[in-house]
């Protein structure tokens, strides 16, 4: 049995790749039978490699840099993917509209390789530092104590970026209060800091949550994979 895994931010260079990198990683190691892709909401993006500040930070750390170009998610291809994780609640939201539109249904763990269901989740729900003291306020793009977004950093002339898709681009980041799963045992479940208007250290902390959130991740793979979850 293999279990397909994708994950899911705004143009495919940062967060998604980075997440899949070291998820594809520790999937191997572990020897569970899990492929992993990644792809954005937004096609603003589409062919370009990875950020060249997430490949460092993912060599710094001694993680492979995927040979990966960037590509927009597609409604047809969502019956193909057993979990799919957004990086937002913006990009959540993104997502069951497209499961709506081609009419695939939003279940948790599905039978593998069932093209009518899908499991859409937030990736963060996955996060163990959420599990005893709440939304995390360091890096998550939450205003502390509340789990509200806060309004994203603007990089000198970068604007508002938005791809052909209408998705919201890079220039506020947005919520949608509907979203399924998107809300936990401790209050909404925050975003992956997203990194591409800061420097360095915002990919470093990006990363942080990534490496932090996967070893949970794959645990969770590994219990579908033997049988162990209902």
């Amino acid at each position: 049995m293999t279990l397909r895994v994708l994950m899911v931010c705004t143009g495919n260079i940062c967060r998604s790749t980075m997440a899949q990198e070291v998820l594809a990683e520790q999937v191997g190691d572990a020897g569970l039978d899990v492929v992993v892709d990644s792809a954005g909401i937004s096609d603003e993006e589409h062919g370009n490699p990875v950020d060249p500040r997430a490949a460092r930070v993912l060599r710094e750390a001694g993680h492979r840099v995927p040979d990966h170009r960037a590509r927009q998610v597609r409604a047809d291809e969502l019956g193909s993917w057993d979990l799919v994780l957004a990086m937002t609640r913006q990009h959540l939201a993104a997502l069951e509209r497209l499961a709506r539109r081609c009419g695939v249904e939003d279940v948790p763990d599905p039978a593998p390789g069932d093209v009518h269901a899908v499991d859409l989740r937030m990736y963060r729900s996955f996060d163990p530092a959420l599990g005893e003291s709440g939304p995390a306020s360091d890096g998550s793009g939450t205003t502390p104590g509340t789990g509200t977004p806060q309004v994203g950093r603007l990089g000198p002339g970068s604007g508002s970026r938005t791809g052909s898709s209408g998705a919201a681009g890079r220039g506020r980041r947005g919520v949608d209060r509907g979203t399924g799963r998107g809300d936990g045992a401790h209050g909404p479940v925050p975003d992956v800091p997203d990194p591409w208007y800061g420097g360095h250290e915002d990919f470093v902390d990006t990363l942080d949550v990534i490496e932090r959130v996967t070893p949970a991740l794959v645990d969770h793979l590994r219990g579908i994979l033997d049988g162990s979850r209902p």
